[in-house]
């Protein structure tokens, strides 16, 4: 009978899930089909099971197939209506009830449709239990589906999701920063608009939100980052962050910042250019207000190590030397110095946790300045009244003579700071043009060795100068001064074939053959493969550079045989010249990493540390 096969058909069936939601409910229908003998009344009895039990649908749903609306559509149609009541409902509920209801709806929060009631839930519960954050954080595929603000509270729990949200954005902005770092550099925006304009800086103000916890947790990853880096862009990212949120008015965060008035301050001086008398004494204020060994001189210290202020304070340096003698006592180049000398210790105060403000080194004030200041109000003097009977040449050897001196100071305990002065020097020096000077004042740095390879923002503004100046006589001083150091770091080379792919540069193919005999890598250098990948990436553009441009191959085949690994084949001559040889031999292809490689590969960025 009937009724007898169907309850055969009852007891074949798969056990049925207890809500058949998603593709459970297509799996469930499949296997009851597969067993089945009658898959009509399979069919039938599936949607009288699972389909509206709602009275007036029984005679709705008939008309609707009449006019070919499917049930899909209409069942989607109910789900988004009873959602958004539901919604509705879940605004109005007390937390023990939306406890139960993330309960009961949270094991089906991996389903489109009903996705989004659990996350709803969640984000109205205050606090969240642990368990379902955890959860989240897990697996992927959910925690891409949180909103922000719940975001916000798995980073709170989970500070590696959070790091791997920021790293990236991190290495955005130390790429796009560089430029703005050269040190003789005039951004013509304000900060404000520079920071405006920044996308991965309003991702990482808009990831905080007003959330201190988070904003502490990304001035910790800043902090360890430079310690292990040295890279000043995070000292530039740390002092912008804090000010893009005064941009945003967040005031929750700012105002309970201790560095905040000295980074509000330093960052109004940056866009004037200088430390006019009312910062200066804001700015002694605050010092005053400072007590030794507190962890707050770490932060001020890195603010004050961003390279637009520095470069603020060295220009002001640089003038106060040009212009005054300083027979008395000058408070503005004083403090200035002060300043910089704090910004140039931060990475010690931060890796030694010694929170001290570092006094000024006698080094400086005693020697270097006096020598210096001597040296500038002479070139001065002689270029605005030339003594009688003195030539240019020994007065220029006087000059040269005390250049020539600066060595020792250079590398003395407060030789940092005078080295950030030599290099404003140098450039000042590559703008005009003038290269005799310039060969002094690079003789003074050759001994300095590793220390040049930290100093990003000198080499990037020395090939930018020298680029400008298309002065043959200083690119020579200044590239042989840069061979000394090609295989102290990968970011010299990059600088090397920066300036080489110069749209403007202009070289002989025996020029340009020995400057790359000078400039590539050694061989000891490149003793792993990584390395060796690396370099050759960076140099396979200029193949397709040179390639074409010179009559001599000499520097191709160079090129060539540094890229592949290999000889460059010899073109064999055209078949129209000899009519019975052979086909010409295909011409080998570059191997892959010489075609090009990812992006990242042409960056020299460090793998940031945990």
């Amino acid at each position: 009978s009937a009724s007898q096969s169907q309850m055969e058909q009852e007891n074949n069936d798969p056990p049925k899930p207890k809500f058949l939601i998603g593709s459970l409910g297509g799996q469930y229908l499949q296997d009851c089909l597969s067993t089945s003998t009658q898959p009509f009344a399979t069919i039938q009895q599936f949607r009288n099971e699972n389909g509206l039990k709602w009275e007036e649908a029984s005679s709705c749903l008939p008309l609707l197939d009449l006019h070919s609306i499917s049930r899909h559509s209409i069942y989607s149609l109910l789900v988004d209506r009873l959602r958004q009541t539901l919604k509705e409902k879940i605004s109005k509920m007390d937390q023990n009830s939306l406890l139960n209801l993330l309960e009961m709806s949270f094991p089906y929060i991996s389903f489109e449709e009903l996705s989004e009631v659990p996350m709803i839930i969640l984000n109205s519960l205050d606090p969240i239990p642990i368990q379902y954050l955890k959860l989240l954080s897990e697996q992927s595929s959910l925690y891409q589906k949180c909103p922000l603000t719940l975001k916000r509270k798995i980073w709170q729990m989970n500070d590696n999701l959070f790091r791997e949200e920021l790293y990236p954005l991190f290495q955005e902005y130390l790429r796009i920063c560089l430029p703005h770092h050269e040190m003789l550099s005039v951004d013509p925006n304000t900060p404000t608009k520079r920071r405006s304009e920044m996308n991965c800086l309003s991702e990482i103000v808009e990831f905080i939100g007003k959330d201190r916890q988070l904003y502490n947790s990304v001035c910790h990853n800043l902090r360890q980052l430079f310690v292990n880096t040295k890279r000043m862009g995070f000292c530039s990212l740390r002092g912008d962050i804090l000010m893009a949120l005064h941009d945003s008015r967040i005031s929750e965060i700012v105002e309970l910042d201790p560095s905040y008035q000295f980074t509000w301050l330093l960052d109004a001086c940056v866009r004037d250019g200088k430390i006019d008398s009312r910062k200066l004494n804001e700015l002694k204020g605050f010092f005053d207000g400072l007590l030794d060994g507190d962890s707050i001189i770490g932060d001020v210290a890195m603010v004050a190590s961003n390279p637009s202020v520095t470069g603020m304070l060295i220009k002001g340096i640089f003038s106060i030397l040009e212009k005054d003698s300083l027979s008395e006592g000058n408070e503005s180049l004083t403090y200035y110095t002060q300043l910089l000398s704090l910004g140039l210790h931060s990475h010690s105060i931060l890796d030694h946790q010694s929170f001290h403000l570092p006094p000024l080194e006698k080094s400086i004030t005693d020697q270097f300045y006096p020598l210096l200041n001597k040296i500038l109000l002479d070139e001065s003097i002689e270029i605005t009244h030339p003594k009688e009977g003195e030539t240019v040449h020994s007065s220029a050897a006087d000059r040269y003579k005390k250049i020539d001196s600066f060595t020792p100071i250079l590398q003395s305990s407060g030789g940092d700071l005078c080295r950030k002065i030599v290099f404003y020097w140098i450039l000042v020096k590559i703008s005009k043009k003038d290269h005799s000077t310039l060969s002094h004042l690079i003789k003074c740095l050759e001994p300095l060795g590793d220390l040049i390879a930290d100093e990003r923002e000198f080499l990037v503004s020395l090939i930018t100068e020298v680029m400008n100046a298309k002065h043959f006589q200083i690119r020579v001083i200044a590239m042989d001064f840069l061979f000394r150091f090609k295989d102290h770091s990968f970011f010299i080379q990059e600088q090397i074939v920066r300036f080489l792919m110069d749209p403007h540069l202009r070289m002989t193919s025996k020029d340009l053959m020995l400057f790359l005999q000078k400039c590539v890598p050694s061989p000891e250098s490149m003793s792993d493969e990584n390395t060796k990948a690396r370099c050759r990436a960076l140099y396979s553009p200029l193949l397709e550079k040179f390639k074409g441009r010179t009559q001599d191959q000499k520097p191709i085949n160079f090129l060539y045989e540094f890229v592949t690994g290999q000889p460059k084949p010899v073109e064999s001559s055209s078949p129209s010249s000899n009519a019975g040889s052979p086909p010409a031999e295909e011409k080998k292809a570059l191997p892959q990493f010489a075609l090009g490689l990812p992006s990242d590969m042409m960056e020299e960025f460090e793998d940031l540390p945990e």
